[in-house]
């Protein structure tokens, strides 16, 4: 990811010299919504797709967010099947020749059966159970607060929590101080909406026997073990890889080489089934094989494991 990164610096660097949409917020913005639409996608399915919050992107559409996160402008350039490039010089109003690009993450680039996998690693968020934004909204109104309020509290404190670094308690304190809401339980509200995807676990069960499974996620603190305790998730994992547990975070190179160690296997032996294309991208620079799970990936998920896995 770095070298990636490095690039798309510099794209950005050499389009601010010009005169382009680089240097106009509302122009970029117009940019961006011609790209989604270009590619069929709604606004809520860009954000779960990217990870970005839905505030965040309908204020960069309209132009309201004047220097957007380079990560985020990246990772819209590549859902979109556009070079980043093209969308900083304003191209993204141009719809792509190939309108639903085969994103190389969108599906496991093509391989013979049997595809040499042992070891299948599931994320959390957005693949076993829906995103921790389902409770955001209900925060908001308990608190009687804006909603991208509570989505950017959450995004300053979301790596200290995936570390571990930042406690489950401290978090409800200063989540309960800074929406004037005393006694906000940030755990409790989660429980109350999170949902199973029941397709992607009955998929998982049927793969034991198959390969050994385990998870791999950016988790808050004592969350894993919430969510097994209670039904939610499978509580027999071959290997359970916790960020908030081992102080190591998607899409940092040392989480992948741990779970790796972990899994007793060589890279190209292991398979992450992840939402976020940042991750997938970061565990294919580490030699893994990656499966993006978008909603077209989700539907399908059992035949293209049958594929790749031979069963």
């Amino acid at each position: 990811m770095a070298d990636n990164t490095a690039g798309f610096m510099n794209t950005v660097s050499a389009a601010s010299n010009q005169t382009s949409v680089a240097d106009n917020p509302a122009a970029l913005g117009k940019a961006i919504a011609a790209a989604r639409r270009a590619c069929g996608l709604t606004q809520q399915e860009l954000c779960e797709q990217t990870g970005i919050a839905y505030s965040t992107l309908t204020k960069i559409e309209r132009g309201a967010i004047k220097k957007p996160n380079v990560f985020t402008v990246l990772q819209i350039a590549q859902i979109s099947g556009l070079r980043v490039e093209d969308l900083l010089g304003g191209a993204a109003a141009r719809p792509p020749a190939n309108p639903h690009p085969p994103s190389r993450t969108a599906t496991v680039a093509p391989s013979p059966p049997a595809a040499g996998i042992k070891f299948v690693y599931f994320d959390l968020h957005e693949v076993l159970v829906n995103s921790v934004y389902a409770m955001m909204p209900f925060i908001a109104a308990k608190a009687g607060q804006p909603l991208d309020k509570v989505e950017n509290l959450f995004l300053r404190f979301d790596k200290g929590l995936c570390l571990g670094k930042l406690s489950a308690e401290e978090f409800d304190r200063l989540l309960s101080e800074e929406m004037n809401c005393p006694g906000l339980k940030q755990a409790d509200l989660y429980l109350q909406h999170v949902k199973a995807d029941q397709r992607v676990i009955g998929v998982l069960e049927q793969l034991r026997g198959v390969c050994r499974i385990g998870l791999l996620t950016n988790a808050f603190p004592g969350e894993v073990e919430e969510l097994t305790t209670r039904g939610i998730i499978p509580d027999d994992f071959d290997v359970v890889v916790d960020s908030s547990a081992i102080g190591k975070v998607k899409p940092e190179r040392d989480i992948y080489e741990h779970a790796q160690r972990a899994a007793g296997v060589e890279a190209a032996e292991i398979l992450l089934i992840d939402d976020r294309l940042i991750n997938i991208v970061a565990a294919e620079a580490c030699g893994w094989q990656g499966l993006r799970l978008n909603e077209a990936a989700r539907v399908n998920l059992r035949g293209r494991l049958g594929e790749l896995l031979n069963f």
